[in-house]
């Protein structure tokens, strides 16, 4: 299936662009796939594929946005889906739903100044989801896991319990695109400093704040620095 048959999809509000392409370039990094955790509705893959980036993999845990996935991708080739979440060891955890934006708010942190910044959505629901290492996802892969270089985690205040699942996997990506913090907008969540630290073989090169309290950050490999 090519790209332009696929379904299409308006994205709900406050959904960010990405600028994946001037960083490639920028940079001079051949993307040979993408991981993505919390891929939502799959908005993004339209950029990937802009980007000439052929293989992609989507996870989410959402039974709902997972649906929508299977019902927009099935049939197009390099794209394989998970449902599921990805956190620093496997377990079942409750998922804090919200409608408003689509389901993008919802994470499996308790909202915190979230609701003071965006007071119209409402966390009035809970799914129980599977959360599995992104070690471990990557390892059922095989041979095709070298296929991947890019990894995208938009998690809701989860990201830094996604780094520490991603130990090995870490050492093959050459760029990743994080959503971070600077208030705690979920109970725990980590904050942008805490991120910067853990990713000692990165840096963080960029960042799109929204209402200066979180953002979508964009770490290179520091070879390539």
């Amino acid at each position: 299936m090519k790209l332009n048959k696929i379904l299409p999809f308006k994205s709900p509000p406050y959904k960010k662009p990405m600028e994946l392409g001037k960083y490639i370039k920028e940079y001079k990094i051949p993307i040979r796939g993408v991981i993505h955790v919390g891929a939502h509705y799959g908005q993004e893959v339209k950029e990937y594929h802009a980007c000439s980036i052929k293989n992609i993999v989507l996870i989410e845990p959402m039974d709902k946005a997972f649906r929508k996935l299977q019902e927009r991708f099935r049939g197009v080739r390099g794209i394989i889906l998970y449902n599921c979440g990805c956190g620093s060891k496997d377990h079942m955890s409750l998922l804090n739903t919200e409608t408003r934006n689509g389901g993008q708010s919802s994470s499996v942190l308790k909202p915190k100044e979230h609701l003071k910044f965006f007071p119209n959505i409402k966390f009035n629901g809970s799914e129980v989801v599977q959360i599995q290492t992104l070690d471990r996802l990557v390892s059922f892969m095989g041979t095709t896991r070298h296929k991947f270089n890019l990894l995208n985690v938009d998690v809701q205040g989860y990201e830094l319990e996604v780094l520490k699942g991603a130990t090995n996997t870490l050492k093959q990506m050459d760029i990743l695109i994080l959503e971070v913090n600077k208030v705690a907008m979920y109970s725990g969540c980590a904050m942008v400093e805490d991120i910067d630290f853990y990713l000692k073989d990165f840096t963080r090169v960029h960042t799109n704040w929204i209402k200066d309290c979180y953002g979508e950050a964009v770490y290179i490999k520091n070879k390539y620095l």
